[in-house]
Formats: structure tokens, sequence, C-alpha cells
């Protein structure tokens, strides 16, 4: 923790060290775990809490004689976990029914004193405020990582136990209340995914029933795509004449030192196209001069992006409904126009979605470099009804697409709110109760 920062009364900054239980010291586990076992002794890797949460699903069981000579790393139910090698600072908490279990090499038990305040710890190990602790003492490039010496001497705020409680409780309310709604669009993806099969795979008809091809054989007929009902077609990009167009890419395309946190246009990246939608809470601009040098790839509304290159082949529809004014796609991505006579937009998000991964295997040009050229992309297959049942399918599936989105909505609020939470609470800023409301 940076040490010029001003605490309350009463608290203190100090090592990790003065946190532990002296009884029960860091260490790290097993370096030898021997044969994997179909019963045994549980070993707790990093890969098993590389979500913040210790995974049961997949846990290697070792035997009780490599366990017992480990006795010195074997966890309880509350002590943290640290990953010192390859998720270098991922952090859990062990959960009381693996108590007894252990750990691998590559993570460091920490037994706070006492057990009852580890989740503050745990929360303040993975903010913000944390981090360049862990930059601090990290080696290596390839697969950085740090010592057990280096974690002792880390510094964390100690406030007095009963702030710590209180710290601890706000924030575990915070994360419960944003698992909860994870969960929530989980089980909506879930569901979304299982209509769009049937509607994609069946159709709708006049009266806004899934046709069935067991009582109904003859509404149907085999395409390159499998069954899919008679008054249906499939063609390519190519066929379909859609137009698809790539970003500048010439000299005037802008580096790093030209991508603002602020500015006049949007610089598009792939982490700006979310699941059929656009998350500009991680936009980069570039200013109006730059953006004056550029030529194509500026959006219109009703224009489709599509990623191609890195993370291939999210889709997001961009509406005349827009947080900013000026919005570029970037040299990994492209923009589809002119489907307007053939599809209704929201049908053709979903029909890429639902095409999307066995289209990319069928395309795919096998490169290290995950990519999708503009060469390939004009040989995707799509569905095509008419659009009125395109129409009936889009405004079938609304309901579940207005609920998703109001999730996410409640996600994207949640996620900063803690953000700021952390700052406030773990560095005494804010020391009154704060109660979750309507967020």
């Amino acid at each position: 923790m940076q040490s010029t920062r001003t605490l309350p009364v009463n608290w203190k900054r100090d090592s990790i060290r003065s946190i532990v239980d002296p009884v029960r010291p860091i260490t790290y586990g097993v370096v030898q775990p021997g044969e994997r076992l179909k019963q045994g002794i549980p070993i707790i890797r990093g890969q098993d809490y590389s979500r913040g949460v210790v995974d049961h699903s997949d846990l290697y069981l070792i035997h009780p004689n490599i366990a017992d000579a480990y006795k010195r790393s074997s966890v309880e139910g509350g002590d943290i976990l640290f990953s010192i090698v390859g998720y270098l600072g991922q952090t859990a908490v062990v959960p009381a029914s693996l108590r007894g279990a252990n750990i691998t090499q590559t993570t460091a038990r920490i037994a706070v004193k006492p057990p009852n305040v580890s989740r503050f710890f745990l929360h303040q190990f993975r903010s913000d405020l944390f981090a360049p602790e862990v930059r601090k003492h990290q080696k290596g490039s390839a697969q950085p990582g740090v010592n057990l010496s280096d974690v002792e001497k880390m510094l964390v705020v100690i406030p007095p136990p009963e702030d710590q409680t209180r710290i601890a409780a706000v924030l575990d309310t915070v994360d419960e209340a944003i698992a909860k709604t994870e969960a929530v669009i989980a089980k909506l993806k879930q569901v979304r995914a299982g209509l769009l099969h049937d509607f994609l795979t069946r159709g709708l008809d006049e009266n806004g029933q899934l046709r069935d091809p067991i009582a109904h054989p003859e509404q149907f007929k085999d395409s390159p795509l499998g069954r899919i009902p008679k008054e249906w077609e499939v063609a390519t990009v190519e066929e379909l004449d859609l137009l698809i167009i790539d970003g500048d890419r010439g000299s005037n395309y802008p580096n790093e030192s030209q991508l603002f946190e602020q500015g006049y246009c949007v610089f598009l990246n792939n982490k700006n196209i979310v699941d059929g939608r656009f998350d500009f809470s991680a936009a980069q601009f570039i200013s109006e001069e730059r953006d004056a040098l550029l030529g194509k790839g500026k959006l219109s509304g009703g224009d489709i992006v599509i990623t191609t290159r890195g993370t291939v082949g999210n889709i997001a529809l961009f509406s005349e409904l827009r947080p900013y004014q000026h919005i570029r796609i970037n040299s990994g991505m492209i923009i589809v126009r002119g489907y307007e006579d053939i599809f209704v937009d929201g049908f053709f998000v979903a029909v890429w979605k639902f095409l999307f991964p066995s289209e990319y295997r069928r395309l795919s040009s096998g490169s290290a470099q995950p990519q999708f050229p503009i060469r390939d992309m004009k040989q995707f297959r799509f569905l095509v009804p008419k659009k009125a049942e395109q129409e009936r399918i889009v405004s079938a599936s609304s309901t579940v697409e207005s609920a998703l989105a109001e999730q996410q909505r409640v996600l994207a609020k949640l996620i900063p709110l803690k953000s700021g939470l952390m700052n406030d609470l773990l560095t005494g800023r804010v020391r009154v109760a704060f109660e979750i409301g309507n967020v």
C-alpha cells in the first residue's frame, strides 16, 4: 500500500507477516504431489481458484502419506490462498468444507489472526490499492512470481478489528449482489440459447407457433446447415451482397500514445463489444484532429460491428441511441451494412451468434493468431427466412433479451460501486455505515 496515504487514528500500516498467526506461518505447499488418485486428500492449485473462489469440481487428490509429509501447509477454513506463481496475486478464502486439504508449491497460505477478519484482508489483497505491492516484489517476466519472504514483506493497512469486520461485511454484501446478478445473467443466457436454438431450427409459423419437424416433416427440407423450414433459404454473405467495411489501417492509424481516456471520438477495442451490445466502460478516445485524418471505419446508426482478430466473432448492433456521437472501429473489426432489405437487425445478430462457432470452424485458416479475414467472412452462410418471420422470432425473444439487458445494466453499476467502496473503505476515507439500496 502506498506509504503516502494518510490513515485514520488507530489504523496502521504493517507487513503481512504482522497479521499472520505465528503458530501457522506463511508457507507454500506440496512440491511433488505424485500420481493423481480417485480417492485421497485434495490439494488446491492456482487454477482451482483463478476466479476468486475455490472450485471443488476438479480438485487433484493425493495419497494421505504425501499430505502427512506436508502437514505444515494443510489449510483451515478461513485461510487465505495467495498465488505466488502463474496466477500471481490471485486470492481466495478456503471454505470450511476443505479443512485439512493442502496446497501446491505455487500457492502461499496466509493464516490471518484472528481468522474471523480474514475476509477484510482478502478484499484488500484484491483491491487496486494493493496491486503496487505485488508489482514491487514481482520477479521474472515469462512467468512472473514472488517468493514467501516477498509476501511477508508486502504492506497492508490494518484497522482495528471492529472496523475490519464492518468493512468486510459491506464489501461481502456487494460481492453477494454481484454474484447473484451474474448467476441470473448466466441463467438468462441459457434460456436465450435454448429459445434461439428452437427458433432458428424450427422457426415460427404465421400463428407464432414453433413448427414441429416430427408431426409435420413436410414443412422442412435439407440444407447445407441441416434441416430447416422449407420457406427458408441459405446464402453466403457474398451471395447476399452485404457491404463489409474495414477500418482505416494507413499511416494515420493511432498508436498507444494517441489513445486517451477522454476525447472527441471513441476508438473501439474488443472489450467494447460484449454479447451483442456495446460496452463503453473501458472506452478509449482519439482527438478530433486524428479522427479527421482517418478515412473509412466510422460508425453510423444501424451498423453492425464484428470483431475479426484476437477475440473473434463478437458482434454488436450500433443503434441510433448511443452515448457518443463519433465512434470508429479499430483494425481488428469490420462494419456490416446493406442488410436492411434482407434482415431484421436483431435477427441478423441472433443468427450470427447461433452459427458463428460452426461456421468459424469450417472457414478458419488455422492461424495461430485467431482471425476471421473478410475473404472468409464472405463465405459465411446465413439462414434467411422472410422478414415477417424474422420479426416474429425477434419479438418472441424480446422478453428474455430485455431481462438480460436489465441484469447487465445492474451488473455494470455494481462493479464500479464496489471499486469505489474499496477505495473509500480500505483507506478509511469513508467510515460510515453503508447499506445497498436500489442500484
